[in-house]
Formats: C-alpha cells, sequence, structure tokens
C-alpha cells in the first residue's frame, strides 16, 4: 500500500490546485463577464424599454459606482462572516439583480438590478485573491494568481 502525501496545503484540505485556480478564475470573471455581455445589446434595451441610448448607458455607472464602493468592504465583511458566505451571499445577490434586469419593464428597476449586481459582483475579486493567499505561499501564490488572469 502506497502513502500519498499532499505537497501544498491545498491538498491538504481536498482541493487540488487546479480546482482553486478554476474556481478563483469564475469568481474573478463574474464582475468583468457582468460588463462586457450586455454591451452589444444597448440599443435593443433602449428600445424595450422606451428609453434613449444615454439612458440605457446609464446602467453601467449604476453598476460600476456601487462596485467600486463596496470593494474595500468585501475582504472585512469576509473576514468577520467567513469566506463560503460571502461568497455564497454574493452570488446570490449577483443572481437576483440578474433576475431583475432580464425581467425589468422600466429603466428604473433596470438601475435597481445593475447597482444591486455591482454591490456583489466585487465578492468574487476580493475574496477569490484572499482564498490564494489563505492557501498557497509566496511564489507558488504569485503563480496562482498570474494563472486566473
Amino acid at each position: 500500500m502506497t502513502t500519498v502525501i499532499p505537497t501544498t496545503e491545498s491538498e491538504e484540505r481536498g482541493f487540488s490546485t487546479s480546482t482553486i485556480v478554476v474556481l478563483v478564475a469564475g469568481l474573478s470573471m463574474l464582475g468583468q463577464f457582468a460588463i462586457a455581455t450586455y454591451l452589444p445589446a444597448f440599443s435593443v434595451m433602449a428600445q424595450a424599454l422606451h428609453a434613449s441610448p444615454t439612458q440605457v448607458q446609464q446602467s453601467l455607472s449604476a453598476y460600476l459606482l456601487p462596485f467600486a464602493l463596496m470593494i474595500p468592504w468585501h475582504g472585512a465583511i469576509s473576514d468577520a462572516i467567513g469566506r463560503r458566505r460571502m461568497i455564497l451571499a454574493g452570488n446570490v445577490l449577483f443572481t437576483i439583480g440578474s433576475l431583475m434586469c432580464a425581467a425589468a419593464p422600466t429603466l428604473s428597476l433596470l438601475y435597481a438590478g445593475r447597482a444591486l449586481q455591482g454591490v456583489s459582483a466585487g465578492v468574487g475579486v476580493v475574496i477569490g485573491r484572499a482564498m490564494v493567499r489563505d492557501v498557497f505561499d509566496g511564489t507558488h501564490a504569485q503563480k496562482i494568481m498570474a494563472l486566473e488572469r
């Protein structure tokens, strides 16, 4: 019988390095995905919501402002309540915001949904990096961070 000795702390916890990389990359991409995917639909959204192109473009600001304001808070909150809870809460809020945006019959509901997405999208970026620092040390952590970009 052979004994497998874990080589990293992540393997001691039952996660392979590739699992951590995929998880952190997925969490980090959520915020950027929410920006890039709806930009081509601005003209269709303007028609559907009976709004001007400028009003629809302001939904990007409704997302980015809460995103920027919450980034410093995500790490502190996750330290207080735990990384797992914060990731789950962030993903639930992001999903609710996405559903609000998809079903928005008015421009103000679209803005509210985008703001909720912005509040929660930074969770993946901040906590993903914190998870890497929790599990890996030194140059190994730097290599993992480089892989997720």
